[in-house]
């Protein structure tokens, strides 16, 4: 099922634990511009939606998907993203499009380490210029997309160093562009910048509140509050970023020595 916790109002509701239109083995979750919940489901190699109140409304995607995981909604050009993980097979590895009728439209990328192409993505991510980003996990990358669906950039490498990936699982935005992207492997969030700058890192592995144990997705609201599922830790823990502004976003550069006979 998917919990729904009204923080303010103190109350807790599920969605899709209902037998007739149930949910088996849930995995990404989105919402439209209604706050229609869309949510993938790899026992029924589907997405189902429902409205707010948790009626079933559609199923998208059946007989298309192979293992679908993440979940991105482009609400202004009302555009569904399904990141089909799969395994070791031809027809996933890619990110499959529908409109939000469940209408399919087109496949972005295929198998394989080059620009463009995926080895077991999971999670993406859609930013307000309708650029899709998309977490490349098992070739240590983020890869970012335009709205037409052809390639732009690239950022990300495997490694142990702060700015390498482990396993890269999910990637999310806040209010001024920047990437979070959540390691799995490493259990922490990097912060990097459109051009791909690292700016900041935090969590880490533990089990004290604000470290993480293979946590496996993030979302960010409006007010910049930062939700990590913390899958070994069998909780979502929160942050809040703070004491930021647009210009943080950018890395200044280190000034060149000064010549001999400069003043310093």
């Amino acid at each position: 099922a998917v919990f729904v916790f009204d923080l303010y109002g103190k109350e807790l509701r599920f969605i899709g634990n209902d037998e007739r239109f149930g949910l088996s083995r849930p995995i990404g979750i989105a919402l439209d511009e209604q706050e229609n919940v869309y949510v993938t489901d790899t026992g029924s190699l589907s997405v189902k939606v429902y409205d707010r109140t948790g009626k079933f409304l559609r199923s998208i995607g059946k007989n298309r998907l192979v293992r679908a995981t993440g979940l991105a909604i482009d609400k202004k050009r009302r555009r569904l993203y399904v990141v089909d993980t799969g395994q070791n097979d031809d027809k996933a590895h890619r990110v499959k499009v529908f409109d939000l009728e469940g209408n399919f439209l087109s496949e972005i990328g295929h198998r394989g380490d080059g620009d463009g192409e995926f080895n077991f993505p999971t999670f993406a991510a859609v930013d307000s210029q309708g650029r899709l980003y998309v977490a490349d996990t098992a070739n240590f990358r983020v890869q970012v997309f335009g709205s037409d669906g052809k390639f732009i950039r690239k950022f990300g490498r495997a490694g142990d160093t702060v700015g390498d990936f482990g396993r890269p699982k999910a990637v999310a935005l806040d209010s001024f562009g920047n990437v979070y992207v959540l390691d799995s492997h490493y259990s922490n969030v990097q912060i990097f910048n459109q051009q791909g700058d690292l700016l900041l890192t935090f969590a880490g592995t533990g089990t004290y509140p604000g470290l993480l144990l293979n946590p496996t997705a993030i979302a960010i609201d409006k007010q910049n509050q930062i939700y990590v599922s913390n899958y070994l830790g069998m909780r979502v823990d929160i942050y809040r970023l703070i004491n930021t502004t647009a210009d943080d976003s950018f890395v200044k550069e280190a000034k060149a020595p000064g010549k001999q006979g400069d003043k310093n």
